[in-house]
């Protein structure tokens, strides 16, 4: 995935400063992909912030903080790719971009297909994709703090 940052130049009109695909990866042990495409430290976030990272990724925004993430599962991804959330101050906003995946619940299941989204406050939940495509999920998960 590429990334594309918009800023100023030195005159002071929008240009793009920067467009690369060095993110920042998690591949977990079912094939599934996490991309970082964003991250803040600390809401509100300015427009100078430079949100963008291409190392290590951790679990989790700090405390009043966010990050945005690409996740790829892939087809057949086993019984369910079991995401460990940090705790319940976590909020989760998920758009499903392209393909069709299964979003598993402790008291059940929901189909989700491509243009759904979720909202998702910090609950157990885990992934499958019965499918023969990639499922791709844009989401914002935003550390809520206490």
């Amino acid at each position: 995935m590429r990334r594309v940052v918009v800023g100023l130049d030195v005159e002071g009109r929008s240009t793009v400063v920067r467009s690369d695909s060095s993110l920042a990866r998690v591949e977990r042990p079912s094939g599934a992909v996490v991309e970082e495409l964003w991250r803040v430290e600390h809401l509100p976030a300015g427009r100078s912030d430079d949100g963008s990272s291409a190392g290590e990724m951790a679990s989790s925004p700090p405390p009043g903080g966010l990050s945005w993430r690409a996740f790829t599962i892939p087809p057949a991804a086993g019984e369910g790719v079991a995401l460990t959330l940090s705790g319940s101050s976590d909020l989760f906003l998920l758009t499903v971009v392209s393909g069709a995946a299964v979003l598993v619940l402790e008291s059940g299941a929901v189909a989700l297909d491509r243009g759904d989204a979720v909202v998702l406050p910090g609950h157990m939940h885990a992934w499958r994709n019965p499918h023969a495509v990639d499922c791709v999920i844009v989401t914002t998960v935003v550390r809520l703090s206490h």
